[in-house]
Parts: structure tokens; C-alpha cells; sequence
């Protein structure tokens, strides 16, 4: 497994941060995805055999998130 942490620099509101972790839950290889609305940030842990961190803001990019990654 990998991980990611992401931070979601335009959800404002809590509903929004509830909505990318649903979809992304909903990707194959997502095994775990936690979020913090204080923060905005989202962990993420994935199967590199399925997915690549490319795939995931993609997605992320396509639900109109403004992401700051954590190196």
C-alpha cells in the first residue's frame, strides 16, 4: 500500500470534503481514505498495483478540487 495526503485548498464547506472522500471510495485500489474538515486535508492509502497517484487527482481534478499535495 501507499500513501498520499492531499489538501483541498477550495472546500469550504464540510459537505464538499465528505463528497471527494466518497468518490474516491468509490475508485478501485482506494483501500482508505480520512479526512479532516478543520484542515482540509485528505489521507489517502491505494494499491500502486492499481492505481497511481496520477489516477487520483485526476479524479480529484475532475471533481473541480484545487489540491495542494504533501510531499
Amino acid at each position: 500500500m501507499e500513501n498520499m495526503t492531499v489538501y483541498a485548498k477550495n472546500a469550504t464547506d464540510p459537505s464538499q470534503i465528505q463528497l471527494i472522500e466518497h468518490e474516491l471510495k468509490k475508485m478501485d485500489g482506494i483501500e482508505r481514505v480520512l479526512s479532516d474538515t478543520n484542515d482540509r486535508e485528505i489521507k489517502i492509502e491505494f494499491n500502486p498495483g492499481q492505481l497511481t497517484q496520477r489516477e487520483i487527482i485526476t479524479k480529484m481534478q475532475e471533481l473541480n478540487v484545487h489540491l495542494i499535495l504533501e510531499e
